[in-house]
C-alpha cells in the first residue's frame, strides 16, 4: 500500500522507495499477484525503473501465471504490462505469460 501511495503522491523520495523495494523484494514470494501488480504500477509514474525490483516482480509473477491457479485477475495482468510499457521495460517473457494468461482467462472478462 505504501508504494502505491507514494506513487498516487508522486513522492520521490529515493531513500524510501529504496527501503520499499529492498522490503519487497525479501517477501516476494509470499505478497499476492495484487501486491506484485501494485507495485510494479507504483513504480511507473515517476519511471522508478528498480531493475532487481522489476526483475523479481517478473520472475515471480510468470511464474504464477504459468501455474494452474493463477492468482492474477484482469485488472492485475494490465497494470502490470501497463507499468512495464510505462517504464519502457522490455520483458519478453513475462509479456507473453501475461498474454497467455489473458488469453486462458478470456471468459472472465
Amino acid at each position: 500500500m505504501t508504494a502505491w501511495a507514494c506513487a498516487k503522491l508522486l513522492i520521490t523520495h529515493l531513500p524510501l522507495r529504496a527501503a520499499i523495494a529492498a522490503a519487497s523484494m525479501a517477501r516476494i514470494a509470499v505478497l499476492a499477484a495484487q501486491n506484485l501488480s501494485n507495485i510494479s504500477w507504483a513504480c511507473a509514474p515517476r519511471q522508478y525503473d528498480n531493475m532487481p525490483l522489476l526483475n523479481a516482480i517478473s520472475s515471480e509473477a510468470r511464474t504464477r501465471l504459468n501455474a494452474e491457479d493463477m492468482d492474477f485477475d484482469a485488472q492485475g495482468l494490465s497494470n502490470t504490462a501497463w507499468a512495464y510499457a510505462r517504464m519502457m521495460v522490455r520483458d519478453t517473457p513475462l509479456i507473453d505469460a501475461i498474454s497467455a494468461a489473458a488469453i486462458r482467462s478470456l471468459h472472465s472478462f
